[in-house]
């Protein structure tokens, strides 16, 4: 057998790789087991110089007799640490830290109480509302864009490698067979067919070079579970499950589940494409086509009582609606999210996706570029037109100097208008983009944007 035989073997066995757990390892105390993975133990620890607790995922290879087995661990260790260390996003699991102690090789962890995994989610008597699933993969998209934005791809993306906090914050977690993508290369050769069977893409099972529409794949299947509490493709053979997943489509959402909507078909089946070109060419693509239907799902929150004679009012001195008749102005209102923010909140953070389009109503927003400010905003000015045109994750933040009212605007809100309403409110848009990539507000960015 070789190595590659034998990993796979030893990884998915359910052999235990932590034979003993010690009560301390490095600095940290352990107080509890708390998950166990292929390639380790997670304990919750607790770090006596930061006085917190922490999660440490633990390997322990003294016990591992085979010693290319004992190598290759290590090396998807060492793997494992560097990429945490290329990653910071709200939407992936932080890393603090990484050590030895002695054969144990150790991750330091933000350690979440009360938190979940997708997995929970993934069964028919346990599903999520459709609305609060498709958000949740929203937030996965987004987690996967920035990590695929650093040239690193997952490869194991599976409902137990999804965490969500108690306020259902995705944190992507287990970045234990993932790769870095040299930023030269369009594919990578992997040497070892690692992962979960029932969430590896084709290409990867044909041996072929993959990218990171591997993950997008994988987070097909996830998004086809969460919705339906099935897998798209299930055998108690492997060979039956490998032809399965090369040769056969799906069966619909809706056969597992009828009150799915039929918008999320499309997205499931690209996600699942067989071939890599035929599937969302990026995470931000199919963020983007999940953040429409959401706004299709719920209704905008709108969070003042104040009346439609007021909103008008206020509208009507802002040289951006200048140019708007009345019966205009009530229908951008009624097609917009009236928002408001306190004095300090982030509107908008760097790497987020969404296609939104801002106009400040009252009140002032300071644009932000890696923790830096770059220039302030007032009502009537405008931001977020790059991302509403290009779909692009926002490369700013803005962030409320005090009290801040916006109008927030997107393409499908403004479908439902008048084409009149439409016309005006594409034209006064498109001036305002001329102007700032024309240089009017440029800044110290140099990118002709406030906020993008």
């Amino acid at each position: 057998m070789g190595l590659n035989q034998r990993l796979h073997s030893f990884l998915y066995s359910g052999t235990q790789i932590m034979s003993e757990a010690p009560s301390k390892i490095g600095k940290f105390r352990l107080i509890e087991e708390i998950g166990k993975g292929s390639m380790g133990t997670v304990y919750r620890a607790y770090d006596p110089y930061m006085q917190r607790n922490v999660a440490i995922k633990v390997t322990d290879l003294k016990s591992l007799a085979d010693e290319e087995i004992r190598r290759r661990l290590r090396e998807l260790f060492f793997t494992e640490a560097q990429i945490y260390g290329m990653l910071d996003h709200r939407n992936i699991l932080p890393v603090y830290d990484a050590g030895q102690d002695g054969d144990l090789y150790y991750l330091v962890m933000e350690y979440i109480a009360n938190s979940r995994t997708l997995f929970l989610y993934c069964r028919p008597d346990n599903l999520m509302p459709v609305p609060k699933a498709v958000e949740i993969l929203y937030q996965c998209c987004k987690g996967l864009q920035y990590a695929h934005s650093r040239n690193v791809i997952h490869l194991d993306i599976k409902p137990g490698n999804i965490m969500l906090t108690p306020d259902d914050t995705v944190k992507l977690a287990d970045f234990g067979l993932a790769k870095i993508l040299h930023p030269d290369a369009d594919y990578l050769h992997l040497e070892h067919l690692l992962g979960t069977p029932t969430h590896i893409s084709p290409e990867r099972l044909r041996r072929e070079p993959v990218n990171h529409q591997a993950d997008i794949y994988s987070l097909g299947v996830v998004m086809y579970g969460l919705l339906t509490g099935h897998r798209p493709f299930t055998s108690k053979s492997l060979l039956d499950l490998v032809e399965q997943i090369m040769e056969n489509e799906p069966p619909s959402l809706r056969q597992h589940r009828p009150e799915v909507p039929d918008m999320l078909e499309p997205i499931v089946k690209k996600a699942l494409s067989k071939n890599p070109k035929d599937r969302y060419q990026s995470a931000a693509d199919m963020a983007a086509d999940l953040n429409a239907i959401h706004k299709k799902l719920v209704h905008a929150v709108v969070t003042t009582d104040v009346n439609m004679r007021e909103k008008l009012e206020r509208l009507k001195r802002l040289r951006f609606f200048k140019d708007f008749f009345e019966i205009e102005l009530s229908e951008v209102i009624s097609a917009g999210e009236w928002l408001e923010y306190a004095a300090g909140q982030v509107i908008l953070s760097e790497g987020d996706l969404d296609d939104s389009f801002y106009v400040i109503v009252d009140g002032e927003v300071s644009v932000m570029l890696g923790g830096k400010f770059i220039t302030a905003l007032r009502p009537g000015d405008c931001f977020g037109e790059m991302a509403y045109t290009s779909r692009r994750p926002r490369t700013a933040s803005i962030e409320a100097r005090g009290d801040v009212t916006t109008l927030k605007i997107s393409n499908e809100m403004l479908e439902g208008t008048s084409v009149y309403c439409q016309l005006k409110f594409t034209k006064v848009f498109l001036n305002t983009l001329i102007a700032r990539l024309s240089g009017i507000n440029w800044k110290l960015t140099g990118r002709g944007a406030h906020e993008e």
